[in-house]
């Protein structure tokens, strides 16, 4: 029963993330803030919904059983380790001209290796 009060703030956290995301966004578009002290708390306005849906999970972690645990530190232990290398790999890419990339890019690659690793540990402790 606590995952369904958990559920629901998870929910509320990420529609607060998406709204202050869009609002930033909207307020960015605007190159008015392009000179001014504002831009920086304005790029970061979402940032506290994110970390607060950080916490929510690693609170969700805390209550899943042993075996849940385990798959999911496996899956992120792969997905932290293989984004450092393709962190590395593509900061080894830049001196032989490669743009550099963005942290979304990143972001996106941790994420694809975090759901390898479910599928990884899950087929391997089942």
């Amino acid at each position: 029963m606590m995952w369904v009060g958990n559920k629901r703030r998870l929910v509320a956290g990420l529609v607060v993330y998406v709204v202050l995301l869009a609002v930033s966004a909207l307020l960015l578009k605007d190159d008015g803030l392009a000179d001014s002290v504002w831009r920086i708390p304005v790029v970061l306005l979402p940032l506290p919904a994110g970390a607060y849906f950080i916490y929510l999970e690693a609170r969700r972690y805390q209550h899943l059983d042993e075996y849940w645990q385990h798959v999911h530190l496996t899956a992120l232990a792969i997905g932290f380790l293989g984004s450092a290398l393709v962190a590395f790999t593509l900061g080894f890419l830049e001196k032989a001209g490669i743009a550099r990339q963005s942290g979304f890019f990143y972001f996106g690659v941790m994420t694809a290796l975090y759901v390898l690793g479910l599928v990884i540990a899950r087929r391997r402790y089942s």
